[in-house]
């Protein structure tokens, strides 16, 4: 079995909105070694692939990214946090709203998070810096918070960022993401890195 066999059924689930499903085959291809088992940097950890250990698949429950002009994505920069690899994202320079990469994560309605990421910056020129957000796809007025954003140039530190799922919400998108800024300067320029990102269960 090929996951290039099995993608276009993951994507009429997310489609078809049945995350149920679609939990099960993703966890059915990690065991038998279809697609990368996920190296979790913290127990419990729900964010597939969170330390870029591999180059992520762009569907199902990996990293996904648009890769604009304006925005470029790097998911196998060598400068990581930990391990060898670091989700690095380059802005060229327009006042654009943008989600340079982003992952669904299955979660359980009710239930409390906490988000947790290593990310450092350069040059971020901008009074609207890149951030986390973590909203519900079918109800962002449900769940839609973010971190502080990071501007200027910062080496690693975390971000954290407790959460509260809906009562209906199975799966939440996580983002980097960057609101378009109302404030001079502008247009963002410069460089971001993230890595260890994880979102566990808080009791």
């Amino acid at each position: 079995c090929k996951f290039s066999d099995v993608s276009p059924y993951l994507d009429s689930l997310f489609a078809g909105g049945d995350i149920k499903q679609a939990v099960v085959v993703w966890r059915e291809l990690e065991l038998a070694g279809v697609i990368p088992k996920s190296k979790d940097v913290a127990v419990g950890n729900l964010v597939y692939n969170g330390g870029f250990a591999h180059n992520p698949l762009g569907t199902g429950f990996d990293w996904r990214a648009p890769n604009t002009p304006d925005v470029e994505t790097d998911f196998q920069d060598p400068s990581a946090y930990r391990g060898a690899h670091c989700l690095r994202v380059d802005y060229a320079g327009r006042n654009l709203e943008s989600e340079a990469a982003s992952e669904w994560v299955p979660v359980v309605p009710g239930q409390n998070y906490r988000l947790r990421a290593e990310v450092r910056s350069d040059g971020i020129a901008s009074g609207s810096g890149p951030r986390l957000r973590v909203a519900d796809p079918e109800c962002p007025a449900c769940l839609n918070v973010a971190t502080p954003a990071t501007v200027g140039t910062t080496p690693w530190h975390p971000l954290t960022l407790d959460f509260t799922a809906g009562p209906r919400t199975q799966v939440v998108r996580l983002s980097v993401w960057r609101p378009k800024s109302s404030t001079f300067p502008m247009e963002i320029s410069g460089s971001f890195w993230l890595d260890d990102v994880s979102i566990t269960p808080l009791n």
